[in-house]
């Protein structure tokens, strides 16, 4: 029985040994392959995470640059239609910096061409007709530039309806019959994806109300002269304003009587006149002299 415990023993230790020799010679032959491909991983993991952060950086520069080149007045974008289009240019592909840089810049040439004048304060220059028609032609040229780059992206759809409104208010600016039945086709197409889309109501609203105003806008403007305008239009003097619990400067003062006040002296308590009344009186002849008890005379 000892002799039979022993071979047992014996060649459960030689299988052990096969198979150890086995594990070793399968990582001779796969281990340096197994610990590349595992460094590789690991490799590309890092650089993945390196990668994407400095495309963080990358795009929060370009809205910095994009932020930095352009401002507001009166809640109108104002900044250099060349900046914006450089900083369009230099940040393509970077979030959505290219198409708001390209709509700001196309919002500058409209309000450009529809105040008539470059420049602002003393250094405005006034604007000729075909210098007005050749802004309202870049505006609309920038603005169907971002409306192709974003119309097919599903992601993208307020910028593309954001361009749909810019191309109508360069075309109703031109002002040409061609040009109200393609703002009237746009203000349709605007409709449609704003109903797809959904909660853009104020869309909706918005360019329903454009294409009830469309028939107006057609006609055209009449210019009039000073003397045609109404009278809150002309140079007149301001009129008074009446506020509630204020008189008027000269009302409640007497006629005939100083309007200006007296502003008598806190030491004085107002008894200097109550002291000269009692000092002198009169005698009723009218001149002011003390009277005598008679014992001055004698």
């Amino acid at each position: 029985m000892d002799e039979r415990q022993q071979k047992v023993e014996v060649g459960a230790g030689l299988q052990d040994s096969r198979l150890n020799q086995e594990f070793i010679n399968w990582l001779r032959k796969w281990g340096n392959r197994i610990l590349t491909v595992v460094l590789v991983i690991v490799a590309a993991y890092a650089g993945k995470m390196y990668w994407d952060r400095l495309q963080d950086q990358w795009v929060d520069n370009a809205f910095a640059d994009w932020d930095s080149t352009r401002s507001f007045e009166n809640g109108a974008v104002q900044g250099s239609y060349l900046a914006l289009l450089d900083v369009a240019s230099a940040h393509q592909g970077q979030a959505a910096v290219p198409e708001l840089a390209r709509l700001d810049a196309a919002a500058v040439c409209l309000r450009t061409a529809m105040i008539g004048a470059e420049g602002s304060g003393e250094e405005a220059e006034d604007l000729s007709d075909a210098e007005i028609n050749e802004y309202i032609d870049k505006a609309e040229a920038t603005y169907r530039e971002v409306l192709t780059a974003t119309e097919s992206d599903p992601r993208k759809v307020i910028l593309a309806q954001a361009a749909r409104q810019g191309v109508v208010s360069a075309l109703l600016s031109r002002g040409g019959d061609e040009d109200f039945a393609e703002a009237e086709s746009l203000l349709n197409r605007i409709i449609e994806v704003a109903e797809s889309t959904g909660g853009l109501d104020d869309q909706i609203v918005m360019s329903r109300e454009l294409l009830a105003s469309l028939p107006t806008l057609r006609e055209p403007i009449p210019a009039v002269s000073e003397d045609q305008l109404p009278r809150s239009a002309t140079n007149l003097p301001p009129e008074p304003i009446e506020v509630p619990g204020v008189l008027p400067p000269d009302e409640g003062v007497i006629e005939g009587e100083d309007a200006t006040p007296v502003i008598e002296s806190p030491d004085a308590g107002g008894t200097e006149g109550t002291d000269a009344e009692g000092a002198t009186e009169t005698d009723g002849t009218g001149d002011d002299e003390p009277e005598s008890d008679g014992q001055d005379e004698g």
